[in-house]
C-alpha cells in the first residue's frame, strides 16, 4: 500500500532528498516494488499540501513513461485529504511613529493557499493594548482577508513584540509576526508659542489672555482675524507641550 510521510530508504537517504530538492514539506510515497505499478524501490512520487504532484528531482528516479505515471498520480490525489494553508502578505508590522494619545492603524492581509477550510481562531501580540479586528474567521481555498491593528499610545516609549496568529494549518499552527511602534509626546502647534522658546507654557498664557479679543495676527492660531474663543481651544490643546523643530 502507498503510505503518507513513508520512504523504505535509510534516514541519511531521506534527509538526502530533502536537502537536494526545493520541497519544504512533502509527503513521500513509497511506490517500491508494488505488483501492478511500474515502479522500482527508489522512485518517489512527492505530494504536496497544496495538491502538486510530481516525480523526484533528485536523481533517484527510473525511466517510467509519462502515461504509466499518470495513471498513479490520478489515484494518489483521490486519496489526499484537503489542507488549509496560511498565507501573509507581511512579516513585520511596523506603526512608524505616532503621537501619545493617538491610535495607531495597521492591517494585515491573511489568505488560504491550501485545498480545505482554514480556521484561524484566534490572533494575539505580547504588545499590551493591541486589538485585531477581526480576529477569528474561516476562508475557502483561496480567500483572503483584511485584519485590522490598533494601537492606544498612551504611553511614550518604543514598544516592540509578536503577533501570532493562530489556525488549523497542519505545517503552520502558530504564524508570527513582528511588530514595532515609537510613541513620542505630540508636538505643539508652533503658532501657539508665542515666546518662541520652544515650549508653550505658562508665559504664551499671560500673553495670549492680554492679547484676547483683539485682531493681533500674532495670537490669531486659527487666521480667522480675530483671537477668540476657538484660538483659546487651540491654545489649551497646545499648552505644556514642545515644538518640533
Amino acid at each position: 500500500m502507498f503510505g503518507l510521510d513513508v520512504w523504505n530508504g535509510k534516514r541519511s537517504q531521506v534527509q538526502s532528498f530533502k536537502d537536494r530538492t526545493d520541497v519544504t514539506f512533502p509527503l513521500l510515497l513509497n511506490a517500491g516494488r508494488i505488483a501492478g505499478t511500474p515502479f522500482n524501490m527508489e522512485d518517489l512520487i512527492v505530494v504536496g499540501h497544496d495538491g502538486i504532484v510530481g516525480l523526484s528531482k533528485s536523481g533517484l528516479r527510473s525511466s517510467i513513461s509519462a502515461g504509466s505515471t499518470e495513471a498513479v498520480v490520478e489515484n494518489l490525489l483521490k486519496q489526499i485529504p484537503p489542507m488549509p494553508a496560511i498565507a501573509v502578505q507581511q512579516t513585520v508590522v511596523d506603526f512608524g511613529t505616532i503621537d501619545a494619545g493617538q491610535t495607531g492603524e495597521q492591517t494585515i492581509t491573511i489568505t488560504n493557499t491550501g485545498t480545505g477550510s482554514l480556521e484561524v481562531t484566534g490572533i494575539e501580540s505580547n504588545v499590551s493594548g493591541m486589538t485585531f479586528e477581526p480576529s477569528t474567521f474561516t476562508l475557502v481555498p483561496n480567500g483572503s482577508q483584511t485584519v485590522t491593528i490598533t494601537f492606544p499610545s498612551s504611553t511614550v516609549g518604543t514598544f516592540s513584540g509578536n503577533i501570532n496568529i493562530l489556525s488549523n494549518d497542519p505545517d503552520r499552527v502558530t504564524q508570527t509576526l513582528s511588530v514595532s511602534i515609537i510613541v513620542k509626546v505630540a508636538s505643539a502647534n508652533p503658532r501657539a508659542d508665542f515666546d518662541g522658546d520652544g515650549v508653550v507654557g505658562i508665559t504664551d498664557f499671560l500673553l495670549f489672555v492680554e492679547a484676547f479679543g483683539s485682531t493681533n495676527s500674532k495670537f490669531d492660531i486659527d487666521g480667522d482675524g480675530v483671537v477668540g474663543i476657538t484660538d483659546f481651544l487651540l491654545f489649551v490643546e497646545a499648552f505644556g507641550k514642545t515644538v518640533d523643530g
